[in-house]
Parts: C-alpha cells; sequence; structure tokens
C-alpha cells in the first residue's frame, strides 16, 4: 500500500509544491486558479492532461496554450518549440518513487528537457497510480506499463505495443530513446506536484 501523505510529505521537503486532490476535475480548478489567466502555457505529450480536460478550459478563458498533439503534423515542431518557452509548463509522468523522485522516458525529449530546465513554473499532474516504492519499481512500471500503452495508442510498430514489455527493441518506431531524472526542482524554479486519487493516464 501506497502512503500517499508520506510522499507528498518527502516531495515538500525537497522544495516541490504539492496539492492532493480527489479527482481530475478538482486537479483542473486547481490548475485554472494557479495558473494566470494571462499566461501562455506549454504542454507535453500527456494523457493525464487530456483527460482532466485542462487544455480546453484554457482556451475558453483565453490562454494562449501549445500543445503538439492539438495542431496539424506540419506544426508539430513549431509548437513543441513554442511550449518549451511559454510562461508555465505542464505535463504528468511516466513515474515517480516515494522518495519524491521522478522519471520519464521520451521519443523527442521535449518533455523531458522542459522537465529538467526551465523559468517558468512547472506543473506536474499524475495520479497516485504512478507512485512506486524504489527507482527500479519506477522503471518498471515504465517498462511495463506507460511505455506499452502509449505504443499501443499510438499505433507504433514495436515489439511492446503487443507484447506489453518492453524489449529493448531497435524498431524505427521506437520511442524510449531519452530518460530524466528530477530529483528537485532545478535552480530556484517553482514545481507544483498535483496528485490525483483518481486514476488518471499511462
Amino acid at each position: 500500500m501506497i502512503n500517499v501523505s508520506a510522499f507528498l510529505e518527502n516531495l515538500e521537503k525537497k522544495g516541490f509544491k504539492t496539492k492532493h486532490v480527489k479527482t481530475g476535475r478538482e486537479a483542473c480548478e486547481y490548475l485554472l486558479q494557479t495558473i494566470q489567466k494571462n499566461a501562455s502555457v506549454g504542454i507535453g505529450g500527456s494523457m493525464t492532461i487530456e483527460e482532466i480536460g485542462l487544455y480546453d478550459e484554457l482556451i475558453k478563458r483565453g490562454n494562449e496554450v501549445y500543445w503538439h498533439w492539438k495542431v496539424p503534423k506540419e506544426k508539430t515542431n513549431e509548437t513543441r518549440d513554442n511550449a518549451c518557452k511559454a510562461d508555465a509548463y505542464l505535463c504528468s509522468t511516466n513515474a515517480a518513487s516515494m522518495d519524491g523522485t521522478f522519471y520519464n522516458i521520451d521519443g523527442m525529449g521535449n518533455r523531458v528537457a522542459s522537465i529538467s530546465y526551465g523559468r517558468q513554473p512547472l506543473f506536474i499532474v499524475m495520479s497516485v497510480s504512478k507512485i512506486t516504492p524504489s527507482k527500479c519499481a519506477a522503471m518498471d512500471r515504465i517498462k511495463s506499463i506507460a511505455c506499452p500503452l502509449n505504443a499501443k495508442r499510438l499505433k507504433l510498430n514495436t515489439p511492446c505495443a503487443i507484447t506489453g514489455k518492453c524489449n529493448d527493441c531497435s524498431s524505427a518506431d521506437r520511442f524510449c530513446n531519452v530518460t530524466s531524472i528530477l530529483e528537485r526542482p532545478t535552480g530556484k524554479r517553482e514545481v507544483y506536484v498535483v496528485v490525483t486519487d483518481e486514476k488518471l493516464g499511462f
């Protein structure tokens, strides 16, 4: 059984700002209250952000939002670049360990780059289902749950999309290209971690 309170306490000790909510809807409402109405917002690839409906709410109230999932294919690279430079950056995480460390794997690297570096506030939205006991368990979660499910969702021609587990492949569609570990906020950056009891994302 994961002790969510202990996880949040470990995050706070490291300098992360935390918010624990029951549902994705509550997470969305908190983020709308916290992100400035005139801020530009960048979003990294995230089923969690998609599921809580935040993108539509930000657009509705007039924020300028850069999310490569929401633009034509020919504009994805430009949108990724703009997202990295926005006033606030939103994403989820592939896994976290109980000591308050975040683990992520990317294909393009834009998301992990924005998690690792930036002067703007960073918002990590995650379900308690992504909390794991240790680094090894976190990496196992990514390789056996997050990446296979994402490969299947994207209809990629990778072994994990079929077998449901990592084969350390050399497929042309491979998207396990860069791994990042975030132990503490970088510099004096504000990093908000919003944890939901509701199971969201992969």
